[in-house]
């Protein structure tokens, strides 16, 4: 039988040969690959020049990663504060922090909230997002959900089901100083605007009639096809610590016309 004398290396303690397509393909021992070897032996060739890092190294074992990048920290003076400790960064320090969390949305279950891996299939399955978002509890009623982008946000934030496993929920961005034991100070609404000229139902004309009171995510698609020119309706962040408005005045300089909301 002939031999294979392709040339080896071994490099973090694995030995690396230049017939790696014909072993992902077979296997180790001629039978297929598990995941978990074909994940090793890809960090492998990609790093036969040079010893594997930690990182690598912990990838291909499956080890869990730290989902945030370090932010290197200069030493603080501890500070005191009725007389308990107080650490003082400065706003450049934790903006990158805050960064990270730009996407973050949480969901506050009337009740009890499902199981974590309920709640994964649950977004798998019915929620159409360009990556699979970070999903963890905070305690027996709130779930965080990280978002891979904005987009996949304004998704999560928009969908009309505001259910899972039976179960009602609300969904709110996360804001910095965030705390399960207090309301938060914004929400996500449809609102329905009535007595707004069908020939405005455009999304620049929406987002700044909405400027009176919230922030626009989304416009309804009967609103932008015009199917339903009765009213528009739009998705919108409203901050709770206003008052709700119930509609406001649109027009130019020589006519207005009143269009009120109605919060669904």
């Amino acid at each position: 039988m002939q031999q294979n004398n392709q040339p080896s290396w071994r490099r973090g303690g694995v030995w690396i040969d230049e017939n790696l397509t014909s072993r992902r393909q077979h296997g180790w021992d001629g039978g297929p690959l598990s995941r978990s070897q074909d994940r090793a032996e890809r960090i492998a060739a990609k790093k036969f020049n040079g010893p594997l890092s930690f990182a690598e190294v912990a990838k291909a074992a499956g080890v869990s990663q730290p989902l945030f990048e370090d932010i290197l920290i200069p030493r603080k003076r501890l500070q005191f504060r009725n007389g308990a400790p107080l650490i003082l960064f400065a706003d450049s320090e934790v903006a990158p922090a805050y960064r990270s969390m730009s996407h973050a949305i949480i969901l506050k279950f009337a009740e009890g909230r499902p199981k974590v891996e309920v709640v994964r299939q649950h977004i798998r399955q019915n929620w159409p997002l360009s990556n699979a978002p970070i999903v963890g509890p905070l305690d027996g009623r709130h779930m965080l959900i990280i978002c891979s982008s904005e987009a996949d946000a304004v998704e999560v934030l928009t969908r009309d089901s505001r259910r899972m496993e039976g179960k009602g929920f609300r969904m709110f961005r996360w804001m910095p100083g965030f705390s399960v034991k207090r309301e938060p100070t914004t929400m996500v609404s449809w609102v329905r605007l009535h007595g707004l000229d069908p020939c405005l139902y455009r999304p620049g004309f929406l987002k700044e009639i909405c400027r009176g009171f919230g922030v626009v995510l989304k416009a309804d698609s009967a609103t932008l096809d015009l199917s339903n020119p009765a009213m528009a309706r739009v998705c919108v962040e409203i901050d709770l610590r206003c008052s709700l408005v119930p509609g406001v005045w649109v027009g130019t300089a020589q006519q207005q016309q009143w269009s009120y909301d109605i919060y669904e």
